[in-house]
């Protein structure tokens, strides 16, 4: 066995970073192209990414000129966002502005559809040189492998095809192009990548008026990621400043909810669940969440959850730390004789009492018992 003395090791490529790129903005802008890319990437995983569409809407240009009036632009795309709201088997997630060097306005959203817009059996490839074609203003080929890609497409694409190019000509939109999603990775950080354009130094050119918003997240999608966030991950020893998404982490996995699941919270607890049970995860989440490798999934999970959903067959309840022991009890009984207790003892009792009160109206609400 011979040994290649010449072999070095490939250094590790550094994290990447928001000059990688080629975006120039600051942290805040950063947070919010990144906390995007999640989302995108959490809608592939909980929707299925055969169901998400990436949808592309270009204004015409008038005497050699582009678009550049941001109020006229939201004026159509307010239009357009109304009548495209009205196609039921579809939903928009994301919107936003993409700035252009030429001082040109886009519009891009993300959505979901009902259907498998068959991105697997799409012909990309065709896709691609049609584009490259129609770049060379060489119309007779991009028109060929355009045919190719669009006998590729299933019956859901097509009809959303119809639609959206209606829509858009109705409008005052130009070329409306509307494409399953061929994967969440990679249209997120082309998400991501575009949106850098409206923090950047390109922004600084154009100020939008008020009303026209960068960007907008639907409400009715979840949004895993938001934006307020720190990117230092907490190591402080005081447990009861643990951020939220923590706390909720704990309290699932000792509950028996399926982690990082909340649909599931929301079967099991309610569909206002971080609402109504915000005072029990603050209060459990805390305690929980530094001894979590200690604890089994579902440890203290009830018999029924509030919704109905039957939970653990065995009964459990929380140890209460205030409870007398059975040692405490027979050493009492074995020395009864004891020294008046001082005020400050009196005291002390009483605040225990107390934090045993309520330790107990939680444990009712959780267990019902």
């Amino acid at each position: 066995m011979s040994v290649n003395l010449e072999y070095q090791k490939e250094a590790q490529k550094p994290l990447k970073s928001k000059e990688d790129d080629g975006l120039n903005f600051d942290n805040k802008g950063y947070k919010i192209v990144w906390s995007l890319r999640q989302n995108i990437k959490d809608w592939g995983e909980y929707y299925g990414s055969e169901k998400l569409f990436f949808m592309t809407l270009t204004f015409p240009w008038q005497n050699g000129k582009p678009l550049t009036d941001p109020i006229e632009a939201q004026r159509r795309f307010n239009n357009f966002t109304r009548q495209f709201n009205r196609i039921k088997v579809t939903q928009w997630a994301y919107k936003g502005i993409e700035l252009q060097k030429s001082g040109a306005i886009h519009y891009h959203i993300v959505g979901i559809h009902d259907h498998d817009l068959g991105a697997e059996t799409f012909d990309w490839e065709s896709l691609k040189k049609s584009a490259e074609h129609f770049s060379k203003k060489d119309k007779a080929n991009g028109n060929k492998y355009k045919r190719l890609y669009s006998k590729s497409a299933n019956n859901h694409l097509t009809e959303m095809w119809s639609k959206v190019r209606s829509i858009g000509e109705g409008s005052g939109f130009g070329i409306c192009e509307f494409l399953p999603v061929r994967s969440s990775n990679c249209i997120a950080n082309y998400v991501g990548k575009y949106l850098g354009k409206s923090f950047g130094t390109q922004a600084d050119e154009m100020t939008l008026p008020k009303g026209v918003r960068k960007f907008s997240y639907s409400p009715k999608v979840r949004q895993m990621y938001g934006r307020n966030f720190s990117w230092i991950k907490n190591q402080s020893k005081k447990h009861t400043d643990l951020p939220w998404r923590q706390k909720v982490h704990a309290f699932a996995h000792v509950m028996g909810v399926k982690e990082s699941d909340f649909k599931d919270m929301s079967k099991k607890y309610g569909p206002r669940w971080a609402h109504n049970w915000q005072p029990i995860i603050n209060k459990f989440g805390p305690m929980w969440y530094p001894y979590l490798n200690e604890y089994e999934f579902g440890q203290h999970a009830p018999q029924a959850y509030p919704t109905g959903i039957i939970g653990n067959a065995k009964s459990k309840s929380i140890e209460n730390p205030l409870e007398t022991s059975e040692e405490e009890l027979f050493e009492k009984w074995i020395n009864p004789r004891r020294k008046t207790p001082s005020i400050g003892a009196h005291y002390q009792h009483f605040k225990k009492w107390q934090t045993a009160e309520e330790s107990k109206k939680l444990h009712q609400m959780i267990y019902g018992n």
